[in-house]
């Protein structure tokens, strides 16, 4: 899955960034937005507010701290991370009475535990965010919407009765490195069910997956501040970027294109 970045010009037709239009929790997103060098910082932010109004946009900290201060609402602030598949050194057990088992596309299964894994309030879900809205989230990664398709390395934990309490959803692409694919789109654990070291356990058996395939790497996103953070560096991940997600404001029309297309 190969997107093409579209282009984001001033008033004179100066091409000011580039970015991925795509979309997240029904709002139109300007993910992974990158300056074209020499753009004047001024003319970037007034191109932003004028043509991605109501567009949520995925930057650099430089630029999303130049859109907070001209008015943006921060949304988010994340690490990327990325792993070599080198084997750990001393591989997390999985937990009594969990079987790690291959990805089944059991979307009812696997949302429940998702939904369970992120309440109101959760670190990682936005806070005007419904279950509705995650739900139709989960339900674009898992249909390949949002990161490519799901990949065979992906894989779930079971608890003795069959149910999926936990889950690791590998997507093969999506945008660019260090964005590329085996990407970890998504990694939950359902907090009642799934006892702590389940999702280090999942983790570590899509490691050994990918490895099998051939992969060579993958990449993942955190919210900065998370105690996951310390759990994906036991497992060898290495930071590589951090990111500002912002919400522009303004009320965007009912039939706007997509700017730059």
């Amino acid at each position: 899955m190969t997107t093409a970045r579209a282009i984001l010009v001033g008033n004179d037709g100066t091409p000011l960034a580039t970015y991925l239009a795509t979309e997240r929790r029904g709002r139109p997103c300007a993910d992974v937005l990158a300056a074209v060098p020499g753009a004047v910082d001024g003319d970037l932010v007034a191109a932003v507010f004028g043509q991605l109004a109501a567009w949520s946009v995925a930057t650099d900290p430089q630029i999303g701290e130049l859109l907070i201060a001209a008015g943006a609402t921060e949304l988010r602030r994340a690490i990327v991370m990325l792993h070599e598949l080198r084997p750990p050194a001393e591989p997390p057990a999985v937990p009594a009475g969990i079987t790690i088992a291959p990805f089944a596309h059991d979307t009812d299964d696997v949302i429940a535990a998702m939904l369970a894994a992120y309440p109101p309030g959760h670190l990682d879900r936005a806070d005007e965010s419904s279950d509705a809205d995650e739900r139709a989230s989960m339900e674009r990664l898992l249909e390949g919407h949002v990161a490519g398709p799901v990949m065979a390395a992906s894989r779930v934990a079971l608890v003795p009765d069959g149910s999926v309490v936990a889950a690791a959803i590998v997507n093969s692409e999506i945008a660019e490195p260090p964005f590329t694919g085996p990407w970890l789109g998504e990694v939950f654990r359902h907090p009642g069910d799934a006892p702590p070291g389940t999702g280090a356990a999942l983790i570590a058996a899509v490691i050994v997956a990918l490895r099998d395939d051939g992969e060579r790497g993958l990449g993942l996103m955190v919210t900065a501040g998370s105690p996951a953070l310390r759990v994906y560096e036991r497992l060898g991940f290495s930071v590589v970027r951090t990111t500002v997600s912002v919400l522009v404001p303004g009320t965007r029309p009912d039939d706007a294109g997509l700017p730059g297309r």
